[in-house]
């Protein structure tokens, strides 16, 4: 890893960088992403399945999560399309 651009290189011996994010392709990355998600869509208010723990409701949508991709389900487009929205703006 290269130290940020501003960083002496007189400190690397004494200190060291903090990852803020988890790096795409490590074995943590996924379930980070996961969590993140997680506490996205309860902050929306969406419900959480007691039998199967990828899937979330709420009054207009249903949200299927598999590994790292979503399908979600709506009566209608427009739905479907502010949910997106709101997501790749807060979320990702």
């Amino acid at each position: 890893m290269h130290l940020p651009p501003g960083y002496r290189e007189d400190l690397r011996e004494t200190h060291v960088c903090k990852l803020q994010k988890s790096l795409y392709g490590l074995k943590q990355g996924s379930i980070n992403w996961y969590l993140h998600l997680q506490e996205g869509l309860r902050k929306r208010g969406f419900r959480q399945s007691e039998l199967n723990p990828g899937i979330y409701f709420s009054p207009t949508l249903v949200l299927i999560t598999y590994v790292d991709d979503l399908i979600v389900i709506a009566r209608d487009h427009g739905t479907i399309n502010k949910l997106m929205v709101d997501l790749k703006s807060n979320i990702i």
